[in-house]
């Protein structure tokens, strides 16, 4: 259960933080025996032919750099009852979490 509420956390902090017109969840499963769960944000005028979860090969989807990340990163940590600063959650410029 706390990895759904985890999930449902995350997918309201997706939906506030960006405004996608949907946050889709795939929980995938192939050899190694873990969880491994994904949230896909799909955005309003979204070309069909770009499928739920491979709408941001799409070339109009949303995209930041490394400071946007940080930043959304830290944002969405607050969605998940974090309290920790930025430089706590995505150091960027190490390029690890």
């Amino acid at each position: 259960m706390a990895i759904a509420r985890a999930a449902w956390r995350a997918a309201r902090g997706l939906r506030a933080e960006l405004g996608p017109e949907f946050v889709f969840s795939a929980i995938v499963g192939r050899s190694v025996a873990h969880v491994h769960q994904h949230l896909f944000a799909r955005y309003r005028n979204t070309p069909e032919q770009y499928s739920w979860m491979d709408s941001a090969a799409w070339p109009g989807s949303k995209r930041g750099g490394l400071d946007e990340v940080a930043d959304l990163s830290a944002r969405l940590a607050l969605h998940l009852g974090c309290t920790c600063s930025s430089a706590e959650v995505w150091t960027g410029r190490r390029g690890t979490w």
